[in-house]
């Protein structure tokens, strides 16, 4: 009786153990679907693509003696890292232009495409504008002229440096988004002063923005930021306090020259001597003669240097930032000028 009752044992035991294992590896186990991937969601998802910094093009010596000018439309084809992979030439008004304008565009810097929040290999369209060289008139009086564009620039090292970056914050809830946002934007501010960190101004350079995420999933809010470096040589620095923060994205620092009347006076000299060198020139090959000077116009929005942005990557260090080794790029400045000469046969 005794060995009936401990077999009947075992065979329940067995029976339910057969069971959990078929729950557990069979046709019985509850399969939990699997998790959607939550899509990417930043400010600004979608992104053509851009010029950082043109390259002004060589002017080939030949233009001004065959009156060649206008503007050359340059294909650049670059990878997901903003690297220039290839560059052609869509459109030209002479092949003597070609190889200058290609020059310029290897040169230049550019910001490829965003698609989705992600950069992409994409194609920008670069223009080089090349300028009429020698143009002859006949005044009133009947007398001959020449008229030529002068360009000279010089590199100056800049004296301010400003930290650019967005903070980007997401919730569910559409109030506390904001709330987030300025709890980043104070907390960055005290942990800049934590590191001994001084800059001269903290500034937000558009207005706070809020919306419903791209993705259609909660709300974000959209702050962009100024922080004026105490010093170009502590931007560096600067910059990476403020990328170690998980909330900042696109930090670059804006290089800039403030004090330039010097080097738009010196600009402006190389322009007029290039004016008279390019008019020497133009006369003498059609067995002329350069009279006296007659008229100087100058460009002033060309005598304006052009900040120079570089944008900045950091991948954060825990317990701490790392300070990168960036290059300090010097600033030019720019003088465009057309002069007007007389014509001796």
């Amino acid at each position: 009786m005794r060995r009936q009752a401990l077999r009947f044992a075992i065979l329940v035991c067995a029976t339910a153990g057969a069971v959990m294992a078929f729950a557990r590896f069979g046709g019985a186990q509850q399969i939990a679907p699997e998790p959607t991937p939550t899509p990417p969601i930043c400010a600004r998802p979608n992104v053509a693509a851009s010029v950082l910094r043109a390259t002004e093009p060589d002017v080939p010596p030949m233009t001004g003696q065959r009156g060649t000018y206008g503007t050359v439309q340059v294909v650049v084809s670059l990878d997901a890292d903003s690297h220039i992979v290839g560059a052609r030439i869509m459109s030209s008004p002479s092949a003597i232009l070609n190889q200058a304008a290609l020059r310029a565009a290897r040169q230049s810097v550019f910001q490829t495409a965003i698609r989705g929040c992600r950069p992409i290999a994409a194609d920008y369209i670069f223009t080089v504008d090349f300028p009429q060289m020698a143009m002859y008139a006949v005044t009133s009086s009947g007398e001959r002229t020449v008229s030529v564009v002068g360009e000279g620039s010089v590199l100056r090292a800049p004296d301010s440096a400003v930290v650019e970056a967005r903070i980007v914050t997401h919730d569910d809830d559409a109030a506390n988004v904001l709330v987030k946002n300025d709890a980043t934007f104070d907390a960055l501010k005290a942990r800049l002063r934590a590191l001994g960190i001084n800059v001269r101004t903290i500034v937000s350079v558009v207005p706070l923005r809020t919306g419903a995420a791209p993705s259609g999933i909660g709300y974000f809010a959209f702050r962009q930021i100024g922080l004026m470096a105490d010093s170009v040589a502590n931007a560096g620095r600067t910059a990476a306090a403020v990328a170690s923060s998980s909330a900042v994205e696109a930090v670059a620092i804006r290089y800039a020259l403030n004090n330039h009347a010097s080097a738009s006076r010196e600009a402006l000299n190389l322009a007029l001597k290039d004016a008279e060198k390019r008019a020497r020139e133009a006369v003498t090959s059609d067995r002329l003669h350069l009279g006296a000077l007659k008229t100087v116009v100058v460009s002033p929005d060309d005598r304006a240097p052009q900040s120079r942005l570089v944008p900045f990557y950091l991948v954060p260090v825990v317990g701490g930032f790392k300070e990168p080794d960036i290059h300090i790029p010097d600033i030019d400045v720019h003088a465009t000028a057309t002069v007007t000469y007389a014509v001796k046969p």
